[in-house]
């Protein structure tokens, strides 16, 4: 079973966001859980962090959780890394928006052999704005986070 930020990184990816780091090639990589050190500049991680239960429904008695996540943005400099963070917290924001309002809707995300999962994508929450947090002091690469919840949701494939 696929964890939240697994689930992002997916979706991030199919969006053309970033190429899988594991093995990818691109401008971009992402990964989920840890940011390589030592590989190329610009880079994306995302992170699970704590959920947030939001009660129960009322017919079927399913506990709703709104997932936490942190995005990580690595850029070669202030300006790389701040408009690939925008760009990623725009993306984010559509999802569960009403395609007639420029939005997504609910995102399917599937994953193929050998996993065959799906998972829903409901809505996404942005809890804090566009941060930036460091600044490498040996190659002066920029550092940036974006903190949310997403509601989700595994479907039969």
């Amino acid at each position: 079973m696929k964890s939240p930020a697994e689930v992002l990184v997916k979706f991030l990816c199919d969006q053309g966001i970033a190429a899988y780091g594991d093995g990818g090639s691109g401008e971009w990589l992402i990964t989920e859980f840890s940011m390589p050190q030592d590989l190329q500049d610009n880079w994306i991680t995302v992170y699970n962090t704590t959920p947030m239960p939001d009660g129960r429904l009322m017919r079927s008695g399913e506990r709703i959780v709104h997932f936490g996540w942190q995005v990580r943005i690595r850029g070669a400099d202030d300006a790389t890394a701040w408009t690939k963070g925008k760009e990623v917290e725009t993306l984010l924001l559509r999802i569960g928006k009403p395609v007639a309002r420029s939005g997504l809707g609910r995102v399917q995300v599937d994953f193929p052999d050998p996993v065959n999962e799906s998972w829903l994508l409901h809505a996404v929450k942005i809890t804090s704005d566009l941060l930036k947090i460091q600044e490498e002091e040996l190659n002066r690469r920029m550092h940036y986070t974006i903190n949310g919840t997403v509601t989700l949701s595994s479907i039969a494939m």
